[in-house]
């Protein structure tokens, strides 16, 4: 009973841990979304999430952002160019999705 008890605490402790996606600008390599300026009217945007996140749910968060760019922008639509996902987000790992 003692070692059940140590292992559902150390389980406990560790998902604590996890990283949980928040839907808020990155800072310092953190999870969040992140926009760069390539030309006057061209973005890259990305977003990189939990693992606790699905890769298509990171997708659709950086569609989110680049629409809210868009907009932002004075804008009223976009186009993307280049679509790029990293879908190894096990465990641990980020999940990150990005759009130019």
């Amino acid at each position: 009973m003692r070692h059940l008890v140590v292992a559902l605490t150390s389980a406990l402790m560790l998902a604590g841990c996890a990283s949980q996606s928040v839907y808020a600008p990155a800072h310092r390599g953190d999870l969040g979304y992140r926009e760069t300026r390539i030309e006057k009217n061209r973005w890259r945007v990305s977003f990189t999430g939990g693992a606790d996140l699905p890769a298509p749910r990171v997708a659709d968060l950086a569609l989110r952002r680049a629409a809210e760019v868009t907009l932002d922008g004075g804008y009223d639509w976009f186009e993307v160019v280049h679509d790029s996902r990293d879908r190894r987000g096990r465990g641990d790992s980020p999940v990150r999705g990005g759009v130019s």
